[in-house]
């Protein structure tokens, strides 16, 4: 008979030796099957969001292998307008993140516009960051946190499936464009591992590991950035080196960070843009400085709000949503004391060494980058910014219930009972959200009439709701094309009441007026709105043409002159202008003026340098008539108006050979 007090085996002895750490590989499983089946109703999701700008619009993510040098060598959305010739930035700073994009430009050169394949590979890469978080608390916490007797209630086992199950990954893991924020991560945890491997074995492979998984997390997201900090505040807390040690080991993350801000540079430039003059792209344009820190701070209380309570969801913070406040409200003031009393404390942690201090950190560091207070983001907050400092969040929550919730409890069962109640609790409410979370995220449309029931006072939202529909209408019998535009218009109306200059949405309410009533006013209407705030837009003067068809020679001239007061040197309202005066109006001094200006804005154009020769000849300037057809003959020698009016101008100055010369050539 075995003695009574032997201890029993465990039932689990499959291991892993991982750097004098034994990782039983059954946890390593179920938490990658944890990972994996919370997003797993993702799979069969569509394209949603931003997808279009780093797939379905993207030129260069289109183009598989041959589109990769294109991507790493320009701006992330400037294969969105490749088709237009430029490389654009979409947003204030530019954005330089090759490296989530040619993920995706590989997965279209072997499977297309496939969104089910690019859901299972952020999947994937979620379960691998999941299971190399677990191995790197495991590795950095050996020494100081041992947790080999009760391997599913430590540190890194709890840390991890708080971190696997909180709802503010959805926007990450759901949304195929926020590969960038997984790559991001995965790279600088690998990072971070090699590290300290470097330190506990001094071989420089490690180091160079490091190095080239730094640099890749840099190229997928520019906050990577914050690993600068947590990877030697981590050597400080875990390992038994000093200052100038650490500084030393340092060195070369920072010589990579160097590295890749000179590239950007020389991609991007200095970031100079005329987004920042837009609302959408700039959300704090028009505050004061007081209004604008009051408003920051307010968004920093609400993402603490929603790690411990993420509820309700959205993608859409963006104006106005969230709303300027002013420096005396109490949504301001009271998140910047709270923020001070966790920084204080974390600053005093950290010289204590109290594990506190580290978790705070990792929250504080990454969470800094995108809060908007050193530099704009283009955004008020967002919930895949949190994503990184949620590890920061979970190592407060673990280690609470690991270390000092036992204290206040005598008895060692009801200990254990407790904390595995309230993690189990916590798990659950956090991946029943998650799982729901996802269904919003099937495609654009469902996330739109989703969020847009939280983010009620949303431009954005608004105005994407009410452009889908408008699109869902097209092709559609009337009385259904006309419900979608009635829809439509409902949610461009909401739109441009809380942003008045909105151009998307203005451009949208010109259309949905024309179509279901075709009233050209009301639509003229908007586009002289449009015209107002930005004159030089690419589409506005597509469709004046046809709605103004019915509009008497007048009132065309009423309309023009609105819009060219506007842009005094744009060609098309001038040319219009001159075109009514020299030809309905036979006013031909208004005429050639109107022409002339159309003619600066053109030198090229065909219509205006006949009508403009037509006029001064008309107008008995038979020389400068000449001048202009020669020149459009020259540009032009195909076109038989051009050449018959400038044999007739030779003819009027007495040059008929000239004249039957011309002829004769054709």
């Amino acid at each position: 008979m075995k003695p009574q007090n032997q201890k029993k085996q465990p039932i689990i002895t499959k291991i892993v030796k991982a750097n004098e750490i034994k990782i039983d590989r059954n946890i390593l499983y179920f938490i990658a099957a944890f990972a994996f089946l919370l997003y797993v109703n993702t799979i069969p999701h569509k394209y949603a969001l931003d997808d279009s700008y780093v797939v379905l619009e993207n030129e260069y993510t289109k183009k598989g292998f041959e589109g990769i040098g294109k991507i790493l060598s320009t701006d992330m959305y400037a294969g969105v307008y490749a088709k237009y010739g430029g490389d654009h930035q979409m947003v204030v700073g530019g954005r330089y993140r090759p490296f989530s994009v040619v993920s995706l430009a590989i997965e279209y050169e072997f499977f297309g516009e496939n969104p089910y394949v690019s859901h299972f590979v952020n999947i994937l890469l979620y379960v691998l960051t999941c299971v190399l978080l677990y191995i790197i608390l495991r590795r950095v916490l050996k020494d100081v946190l041992p947790e080999h007797d009760k391997p599913f209630m430590g540190i890194a086992f709890i840390s991890t499936m708080l971190f696997a199950a909180h709802p503010l990954h959805t926007e990450v893991i759901a949304n195929i464009k926020g590969r960038d924020e997984i790559l991001t991560l995965l790279g600088a945890m690998f990072s971070m591992y090699f590290v300290f491997q470097y330190t506990d074995y001094g071989k420089i492979k490690h180091l160079v590991f490091a190095c080239i998984s730094f640099f890749l997390a840099l190229l997928s997201k520019e906050n990577a950035a914050a690993f600068l900090f947590i990877i030697p505040l981590a050597l400080y807390y875990f390992r038994k080196q000093n200052i100038k040690k650490i500084f030393y080991s340092s060195i070369p993350m920072w010589v990579v960070f160097l590295f890749f801000m000179i590239i950007r540079q020389s991609v991007i430039g200095s970031g100079g843009s005329n987004a920042g003059n837009e609302l959408m792209n700039n959300p704090f344009l028009g505050t004061s400085f007081t209004e604008k820190y009051a408003t920051i701070f307010y968004t920093l209380g609400l993402y603490l709000k929603l790690l411990i309570f993420p509820h309700p969801l959205t993608f859409d913070y963006y104006p106005k949503h969230i709303p300027i406040i002013e420096p005396s409200d109490l949504r301001a003031i009271i998140p910047l004391l709270m923020y001070l009393a966790i920084g204080i404390y974390g600053l005093l942690a950290v010289i204590k060494k109290q594990f506190y201090g580290f978790a705070i950190w990792v929250f504080l560091i990454p969470l800094s980058i995108v809060s908007n207070i050193f530099f704009p983001i283009g955004a008020f907050m967002g919930e895949r910014f949190l994503y990184i400092s949620t590890i920061g969040f979970a190592l407060t929550v673990s280690y609470f219930l690991y270390i000092h919730l036992p204290k206040f409890i005598h008895n060692t069962k009801l200990q254990s009972y407790i904390a595995m109640s309230v993690v189990t609790a916590i798990l659950i409410g956090f991946s029943a959200k998650t799982f729901t979370r996802n269904f919003a995220w099937k495609d654009s449309l469902t996330l739109f009439e989703t969020d847009v029931k939280t983010s009620v006072n949303s431009i954005k939202s608004n105005s994407g709701l009410g452009e889908m529909y408008y699109h869902m209408g097209e092709g559609k019998p009337i009385e259904e094309r006309n419900k979608f535009l009635l829809l439509s218009k409902k949610h461009l109306d909401k739109s441009v009441q809380l942003h008045p200059d909105y151009v998307n949405a203005l451009v949208l309410l010109a259309n949905v007026h024309y179509i279901l009533r075709q009233d050209a006013d009301s639509a003229i209407y908007y586009y002289l709105r449009i015209a107002r705030v930005s004159p030089n837009f690419i589409d506005l003067y597509r469709n004046l043409p046809v709605l103004t068809a019915n509009f008497s020679v007048d009132k065309k001239i009423q309309v023009y002159s609105q819009f060219q007061s506007y842009n005094p040197s744009k060609y098309d309202p001038n040319y219009a202008l001159g075109f009514l005066y020299a030809k309905e109006k036979g006013d031909l001094p208004k005429g050639i003026f109107y022409l002339e200006k159309a003619l600066a804005a053109n030198p090229k154009s065909i219509e205006t340098l006949k009508s403009l020769g037509l006029a001064y000849g008309i107008n008995k300037d038979i020389l400068k008539a000449k001048e202009l057809f020669e020149k459009a003959y020259i540009l032009y020698p195909n076109d038989v108006e051009i050449r018959s009016n400038l044999a007739l101008t030779y003819t009027n100055l007495g040059m008929p050979a000239k004249a039957i010369e011309l002829i004769a050539k054709h």
